[in-house]
């Protein structure tokens, strides 16, 4: 079943056909069907689905963050590097695009900040 669905559907409905036809064709699509029921109403051009798996990557990553910390580590992720270096020295694909490094070790026992300050939840929590 697995096989089918990654062998099958998803090509079948993440592909953006020549020239994004199949994304047009999809839209059009969306847009009849949803005035009558809730549809799902993308990614219908490559854009859109590069900005669906980098919504999905920094999900995963997420988990990746929690993970490490339930297991004793700390992370932090990081933005702002340099993608074409990063995918060099990962020997990434000229396709691949790197969204976030995540840097992750032990804790010092004395962190690396100041102590914290917190202020009293009242502060910022209001019920309404």
């Amino acid at each position: 079943m697995v096989k089918q669905y990654y062998g099958l559907l998803v090509p079948l409905v993440y592909n953006q056909g020549p020239l994004d036809s199949f994304g047009r064709m999809r839209r059009g699509l969306a847009g009849i069907s949803s005035r009558v029921r809730a549809v799902p109403r993308g990614p219908c051009s490559l854009e859109e689905m590069r900005l669906w798996a980098t919504k999905s990557t920094a999900l995963a990553a997420e988990n990746f963050m929690l993970a490490l910390r339930a297991y004793g580590f700390d992370s932090c992720p990081m933005e702002g590097f340099d993608e074409r270096r990063v995918a060099r020295l990962l020997k990434l694909s000229r396709h691949a695009l790197p969204i976030m490094v995540i840097g992750a070790g032990e804790r010092a026992p004395d962190g690396v900040y100041f102590p914290r300050i917190r202020f009293a939840r009242e502060r910022f929590v209001h019920t309404v």
